[in-house]
């Protein structure tokens, strides 16, 4: 199949608008993505988008005084997630708790938890400061034995493989596209978990597995976090916990009014590089 790359550029530049503008870019049908410098490259298959749809999605980024310019160019047929595992995945080293790494990797260090990821160019590969607190927090949680747990947003399923690993009894996994979901399923079975179920949908999916969970987390965005907080909580059992993140420290009040609104204390915050999560519990 022969690609479209766009290559988009930023003034000012700041890295974590790659990664904002890689996540609206794979709504529209982006599923690749790498950087070069301050440029982020984008692939697409030919005759998949227009110009007019990439510049929607420009007049849509949501911090203001940001000027984004874009060039794309017709290439040749190439393996591009195959690439890019090679030369832009890099195994991440959670001290001695945790390694997330392709199965090509070599000389991973011994850790308590080794998990093996091919992350065809899914979000959540563990490269991330959001998706490496979060898998941090659940591989350190001791009260997950035998209680119910669900990945909102599964992305590659890092969340989900960790909720396993800290011995939940039944794991969900949701995520609205079906490439992330499919992903998902391969890297359970990488790392030989039999304790996950996996579902393409949205937050409205969660009332079809009918159960409470003792432990929801959504690493998605803010704004899809507020409008889908009623869901989370409906679906928590008493006592249950909410990790939420993908968003600012700035924004961080923003989620915590909606969740008080639906009945959630904020028990701790957790930060890295002005990203932020927040652990909630339901009453």
């Amino acid at each position: 199949m022969n690609y479209t790359e766009v290559k988009f550029t930023f003034q000012p530049f700041d890295s974590i608008y790659h990664d904002l503008l890689s996540a609206s870019l794979a709504e529209i049908g982006f599923d690749t993505f790498h950087t070069e410098g301050e440029m982020l490259l984008a692939y697409i298959p030919n005759g998949s988008i227009s110009n007019k749809e990439i510049e929607n999605v420009i007049s849509e980024f949501f911090i203001p005084d940001i000027k984004i310019t874009f060039k794309t160019t017709e290439i040749e047929d190439r393996n591009w997630n195959e690439e890019w595992e090679k030369t832009h995945y890099e195994p991440i080293i959670i001290g001695d708790l945790c390694a997330i790494h392709a199965p090509h990797h070599k000389n991973i260090p011994l850790v308590q938890h080794d998990i093996i990821i091919n992350p065809r160019m899914a979000f959540g590969s563990g490269t991330h400061e959001t998706t490496s607190m979060l898998t941090e927090i659940l591989l350190n949680k001791d009260d997950l034995k035998d209680k119910n747990t669900l990945d909102m947003g599964c992305g590659t399923g890092i969340l989900a493989i960790a909720m396993s690993l800290s011995g939940a009894k039944n794991v969900y996994a949701i995520d609205i596209d079906e490439k992330s979901v499919d992903n998902t399923i391969e890297n359970i079975s990488l790392n030989g978990i039999t304790n996950i179920e996996t579902m393409q949908g949205d937050a409205y999916s969660i009332s079809k597995i009918g159960k409470q969970f003792n432990l929801i987390a959504a690493n998605i965005h803010k704004n899809i976090i507020i409008n889908d907080m009623r869901h989370y909580t409906n679906a928590l059992a008493p006592k249950g916990e909410l990790l939420v993140s993908g968003f600012y420290t700035e924004d961080a009040n923003d989620i915590l009014s909606i969740a008080e609104e639906y009945g959630l204390s904020l028990k701790r915050t957790y930060s890295k590089n002005n990203w932020c999560v927040l652990q909630l519990q339901a009453t």
